[in-house]
C-alpha cells in the first residue's frame, strides 16, 4: 500500500530505467494493475496521428513496467493528460500522466508523473519524474478510452 512517506522531499523525483527501487515493503513488482487500467483523458487520444498513437502507449507500457515505479505504490489508476510536450515546471520534452492508488482514489488525490523518452519520435523510454501527491482537480481529465 502507499505510504506517504515514499518521498523525503517535496521535489519530484526523476527515476532513470534499469535501477531496482524498492520500498520499505521490498516491492519490486511491476505494476500490471496500472497498465491495464490507463486510459486517454476524454477527448484527448489523437485521431489523425496513429504514429502518436501507437509510440504514446509503447511508452506509457514501458513506464508501467518500470520496476523503479513499484516503490511508491500499487497504482490501478492512470489517464494521460498531455502527450509528448513542455511545461512551465518542466522544459524537458515528456508525456504527462495522472496516476492513483485505491487510496489515492477514496481520498480524491492523485501523483502527476513526467514520462521522458530519449529521442524525438517517442520511440525509446528514457525514465520518468513522479510528484507529490495533492488533491484531485477538474482540468486533471476524467478517464477515457484506453489506450
Amino acid at each position: 500500500m502507499f505510504s506517504s512517506n515514499c518521498l523525503s522531499t517535496t521535489r519530484p523525483q526523476m527515476i532513470t530505467p534499469g535501477r531496482q527501487h524498492q520500498n520499505s515493503h521490498g516491492i519490486t513488482a511491476m505494476n500490471q494493475s496500472l497498465k491495464r487500467a490507463i486510459r486517454w483523458a476524454a477527448g484527448q487520444a489523437p485521431r489523425s496521428d496513429q504514429l502518436k498513437r501507437k509510440n504514446t502507449r509503447i511508452m506509457v507500457d514501458k513506464f508501467a513496467e518500470d520496476p523503479a515505479l513499484a516503490a511508491y505504490g500499487d497504482f490501478i489508476w492512470g489517464v494521460i493528460k498531455n502527450t509528448q510536450h513542455t511545461s512551465h515546471t518542466d522544459a524537458r520534452s515528456h508525456i504527462t500522466l495522472h496516476i492513483k492508488t485505491q487510496a489515492m482514489v477514496d481520498a480524491q488525490k492523485a501523483r502527476a508523473v513526467h514520462i521522458y523518452t530519449k529521442d524525438d519520435n517517442n520511440e525509446e523510454y528514457d525514465g520518468f519524474k513522479i510528484f507529490d501527491e495533492r488533491p484531485d482537480k477538474g482540468t486533471d481529465g476524467t478517464p477515457g478510452e484506453t489506450i
